[in-house]
């Protein structure tokens, strides 16, 4: 499908197709990425998204086209494009902080041999941009997940990119830090101009904060607005869901704000009364199947309509055994135990 010329500067996929091992992977994928909007790929979980921003990187050899072009359709000199990946691998005992992380990629000179004034001076520049200023002298490895990322989005505008690419950026943040984000995300997008893609399964987010949705499976089957690409046939084929989304993801479950779901040997998720004195936990959705899981076997259905992926593994010994979780035992109070070592003292009333 040929896209209709566009009077905005834009990166431009033609016919993009990508074969390995004799497998189509991606077929005939037309689509536009246009400066100072962000555009949300969705898809089900094998859908080529991953493939297509490799073949955006360079990192695979495609058919058909991607070009940078300007209102006129001409072509410009190169591609500069900027990444943030979903997870950055490192120890995270490594004794590096945030400034030397930045500065190593903006100097030729080893980090241990010192940082120049003017080097330090655009470490802060660049970290300042991402509302992240006050992380420059913390250890790399004591960052949280949203304020990593946060890093990791300076080091991809530096140099300034044409195209920033976000592979799920923010799976597994907590809500704050997903909103700081995504709003220093949206920001840039309206100060620098850029073309932004962004990978992501969370469907609230792509109607909240996306200005353009393509919907992928090998290739497009629909692309516009959020409303427009929400309310499609092929959306519904996809996910099961029209336009309405609950304003609680775990509403649908019948589970009221505040109460607690578990698992059952069906693999549905149901609430169940409260304990008085059930322990808090990290609030957690399977986006995949919508069901409820919790590191501590518990979770709290928030009255927000975001609910915080932690990347827990659902705890699958009730499953096995065809029973339900049990509730956990209310914390004992802290209490003095005696000294072992010399005799217990008569208590007299």
């Amino acid at each position: 499908m040929r896209l209709p010329r566009c009077a905005l500067c834009h990166i431009d996929l033609d016919q993009v197709s990508v074969r390995r091992g004799g497998q189509l992977l991606l077929q005939d994928i037309s689509m536009h990425i246009h400066c100072g909007q962000l555009t949300v790929l969705i898809g089900q979980n094998g859908a080529g998204k991953t493939t297509l921003i490799r073949a955006l990187l360079g990192e695979i050899p495609h058919g058909g086209s991607i070009r940078h072009v300007d209102s006129a359709g001409r072509d410009l000199a190169h591609l500069t494009t900027g990444y943030v990946p979903q997870h950055l691998s490192f120890d995270p005992e490594m004794p590096l902080t945030v400034q030397d992380f930045l500065a190593a990629s903006m100097s030729k000179r080893p980090v241990w041999t010192g940082i120049s004034k003017k080097v330090r001076a655009e470490v802060l520049r660049a970290l300042k941009d991402v509302s992240a200023g006050d992380l420059a002298d913390r250890p790399l490895g004591r960052c949280s997940g949203g304020e990593l990322q946060r890093v990791l989005l300076a080091l991809a505008l530096h140099p300034a990119p044409d195209l920033l690419v976000l592979d799920e950026p923010v799976s597994g943040v907590d809500r704050n830090g997903l909103k700081l984000f995504l709003d220093t995300v949206n920001h840039l997008k309206e100060t620098l101009h850029i073309a932004i893609l962004l990978v992501s399964h969370d469907l609230r987010l792509v109607r909240e904060y996306a200005d353009y949705v393509i919907l992928l499976d090998k290739n497009v089957l629909a692309q516009g607005s959020p409303e427009e690409v929400f309310a499609s046939e092929a959306f519904r084929d996809v996910f099961g869901a029209g336009n309405d989304l609950p304003d609680d993801p775990l509403s649908a479950l019948g589970a009221a704000p505040g109460s607690l779901l578990f698992a059952d040997s069906r693999n549905a998720a149901r609430p169940v009364r409260k304990a008085a004195s059930a322990p808090e936990a990290d609030v957690s959705c399977d986006t995949e199947s919508g069901n409820a899981v919790s590191s501590s076997r518990f979770v709290r259905v928030s009255s927000h309509s975001r609910v915080r992926e932690t990347g827990a593994v659902p705890d699958r010994t009730a499953e096995k055994a065809g029973t339900e979780t049990p509730v956990a035992p209310a914390p004992v109070p802290d209490q003095e135990l005696p000294d072992s070592r010399s005799p217990e003292k008569e208590v007299r009333p």
